[in-house]
């Protein structure tokens, strides 16, 4: 992504940055095209929430925010996790309405146990929340709330739909529901050169996900291995 975006002499181009990340993702999982892919700022993400009047999410394990404090202010330098000190902000387990910042701030927090992975679960449960949050005010099906939506979320939304405008994305989606999908979260490994770190990669498990849903076997193997499936 960081990659296809500094591509070129010019500023630079998150959509250029995602094309690149499409076409890496598609050579590594032989996953041959994606059809439409959207890319949101930190305040993009917070706008959107906003917009939709909040969600509704199960925090699924005590979170302490490195970045905040319980009012939303940032937190004071120290020497925590993160370089950050005084009050935090913690999202306690259960379930709880997050407005546009809290949303943000939960999404961020990946010093936690499983790290990054963690953070990429709850990322995926934020996802679930908003789309339900979305389809639940039947945002995708009226064009002038569509409009109302993408219009507060301006330059910080990307979207790259191979030529047809978000908004047949949205009404082709919107007969979906929160509970017929099925988040997937593929185990991964640090993989380095002696001692130097050169990024992750996926477990067998997770590359013979990949090789199952190229085959069309998916759901079986997810039965067989549930740990996979984001509750």
């Amino acid at each position: 992504m960081s990659e296809g975006a500094r591509r070129g002499d010019g500023k630079p181009d998150v959509a250029q940055g995602f094309q690149l990340l499409a076409q890496t993702v598609s050579r590594y999982t032989g996953i041959k095209r994606f059809d439409a892919g959207a890319v949101l700022t930190f305040t993009g993400f917070r706008e959107l929430v906003d917009a939709l009047g909040g969600v509704d999410i199960y925090v699924d394990q005590r979170t302490p925010s490195q970045h905040l404090r319980p009012d939303g202010s940032g937190r004071s330098a120290g020497n925590g996790p993160a370089g950050y000190g005084g009050p935090q902000m913690v999202y306690e387990v259960g379930m709880r309405h997050l407005v546009g910042w809290q949303a943000l701030d939960y999404s961020r927090q990946r010093y936690l146990p499983g790290g990054d992975y963690t953070r990429q679960r709850h990322h995926q449960q934020l996802i679930r929340a908003v789309m339900a949050k979305a389809l639940s005010l039947d945002v995708a099906r009226d064009p002038l709330e569509f409009d109302r939506v993408l219009r507060a979320l301006g330059q910080t939304l990307t979207f790259d739909g191979r030529g047809r405008p978000a908004l047949d994305y949205g009404y082709a989606l919107s007969g979906l529901r929160p509970e017929t999908l099925t988040l997937v979260t593929l185990p991964g490994a640090g993989v380095g050169r002696g001692a130097g770190y050169r990024g992750e990669q996926l477990t067998a498990e997770g590359r013979e996900f990949i090789s199952e849903l190229l085959a069309g076997r998916a759901d079986a193997y997810l039965r067989a291995h549930p740990a996979l499936v984001v509750r």
